[in-house]
């Protein structure tokens, strides 16, 4: 908290005891803008970031440029699908998402 100027507003732990297991690739939701879906009733503070640490395995994180009404980049044609990339997360490692770069990317273990 006292290194990037914020709270910790929630934690979620996601278990994935296989290969087979997945999360799938999305945004967080960093202010009361956004919803976790069409009913949801929840209040959000304004958040600066995510944190995803993994423990006890290696897997692969999907990382989306998206080019949709959300993010503040834009399509390079029509035919675009925006860039995507696979990097390894490893026992002991984390990645760090700010809220610019959620704005315009999604994340997600495949």
């Amino acid at each position: 908290e006292e290194l990037r100027g914020g709270f910790v507003t929630a934690v979620q732990v996601n278990f994935h005891p296989h290969g087979g297991t997945f999360h799938d690739n999305h945004r967080d939701i960093y202010s009361g803008k956004q919803r976790a879906g069409p009913n949801c009733t929840c209040s959000f503070r304004e958040c600066v970031g995510t944190v995803c640490y993994s423990l006890g395995s290696s897997r692969i994180c999907l990382t989306e440029t998206t080019t949709d009404e959300q993010s503040a980049i834009a399509s390079c044609g029509e035919g675009c699908e925006g860039k995507r990339e696979r990097k390894w997360l490893h026992s002991g490692d984390a990645m760090y998402f700010n809220a610019a770069w959620n704005q315009n990317h999604m994340h997600g273990i495949p």
